[in-house]
C-alpha cells in the first residue's frame, strides 16, 4: 500500500539507487556508479546494443520488488491500472491490481527507453507507453 510505497521512495537518496552503470567491471569501486559519467561511455555503447537501453535498472527493480507485496496491491480496495508497450509486437499491454505479474507490468510502464533497459516480461520486452 502506500507505506511501502512511501517507504520505497524515501530510500531513494541518489541515482544509483534506482539505476546504474550497466557494466558490473569497475576499478575504482565494487558498488553501484552512475551510468553518466565519461568512464562508462562505452559500457553504455555496448549496453544498448545488446540490452536495448543505457542504464540498469536493478537497483531500483530489486528494492520496489522488495518493498510492494503484490497481494497487499490485489486486497487494496484501489484500482491500478498500467500500460506498456511490447517492442516485440508494437502493441500496449494493460496489467491491473488483480493481474498476477502486475509488480512486472508496474517495471515495465517505468522501463524508460533509451535511458533503462526494457523489462522483460514472459519472454517479451516492455518499454513505457
Amino acid at each position: 500500500g502506500l507505506p511501502a510505497a512511501l517507504k520505497y521512495w524515501n530510500a531513494i537518496v541518489q541515482q544509483e539507487d534506482v539505476f546504474e552503470s550497466p557494466s558490473p567491471w569497475h576499478f575504482e569501486s565494487y558498488d553501484h556508479i552512475s551510468c553518466f559519467r565519461v568512464s562508462e561511455a562505452p559500457n553504455l555503447f555496448g549496453a544498448f546494443s545488446a540490452r536495448g537501453g543505457l542504464c540498469n535498472p536493478a537497483p531500483g527493480a530489486t528494492t520496489y520488488e522488495f518493498e510492494v507485496d503484490p497481494a497487499r496491491v490485489r486486497s487494496s480496495g484501489m484500482r491500478l491500472w498500467v500500460v506498456a508497450t511490447s517492442l516485440n509486437t508494437s502493441q500496449p499491454r494493460w496489467w491491473n491490481e488483480s493481474s498476477d505479474d502486475v509488480l512486472d507490468g508496474v517495471l515495465a510502464s517505468g522501463a524508460l527507453a533509451p535511458l533503462l533497459f526494457p523489462k522483460v516480461v514472459a519472454r517479451e520486452w516492455f518499454i513505457d507507453g
